[in-house]
């Protein structure tokens, strides 16, 4: 019988109960993490409904272009208008510090080249400055001229 085996299975060993066990430790290991994926998933949705109740809105960014490189004006500009309220200077950093290359940038010269760039946007119409705040325009509207915001 020996034989009848080795013909239709030949010399090679197709199952062994290690990799039974091993699948059984490989699902219970899934399971775990599961368990603990919805556990967090749960947790940061409680969160986000009661910041909702504070009214706290949070944007999300628009991603850069896919397939061709951004400029950094271009990134300060899309990262702005994201924005629907006025933005301080460390949050447009914060997000350009996540490409490596605006990084390097912004630690180069301490910062010169940004507020370079946050001027020429200021003179292009793109952006208001409002003491140590920016609010950026955005397509579909003309700031009122002369009326800083919130002055009645």
């Amino acid at each position: 019988m020996g034989d009848a085996v080795n013909k239709t299975l030949g010399t090679q060993i197709i199952l062994t109960s290690d990799d039974i066990r091993q699948w059984h430790e490989d699902i219970q290991r899934a399971e775990r993490q599961k368990r603990e994926a919805d556990e967090i998933i749960a947790d940061r949705r409680r969160k986000l409904d009661a910041a909702a109740i504070f009214g706290v809105k949070v944007a999300p960014i628009q991603p850069a272009p896919e397939g061709q490189e951004e400029s950094f004006y271009g990134a300060v500009l899309r990262i702005g208008a994201s924005f629907d309220r006025l933005v301080e200077h460390h949050e447009i950093q914060a997000e350009l510090r996540k490409i490596p290359r605006f990084a390097a940038m912004l630690d180069k010269n301490k910062g010169a080249y940004y507020y370079a760039v946050i001027l020429r946007l200021k003179n292009a119409g793109e952006i208001k400055k409002l003491g140590r705040k920016l609010r950026f325009i955005h397509k579909n509207e003309t700031p009122p001229e002369g009326n800083p915001e919130g002055a009645s």
